[in-house]
């Protein structure tokens, strides 16, 4: 029984870890294309 709960909850802390790691490289690459979008506008801006 408590062999069980380990096991599981190893499982769940494993997913928990990659899923969070997935949403966080998700979020950065969001932030990534936000930047350089406004970093492109600007440029055009500057170059007029």
């Amino acid at each position: 029984m408590l062999e069980a709960i380990a096991i599981g909850f190893s499982i769940a802390l494993i997913l928990g870890t990659i899923l969070s790691f997935v949403g966080f490289m998700r979020y950065i690459n969001h932030k990534e294309k936000q930047i350089l979008a406004q970093y492109r506008a600007e440029n055009k801006e500057s170059k007029r």
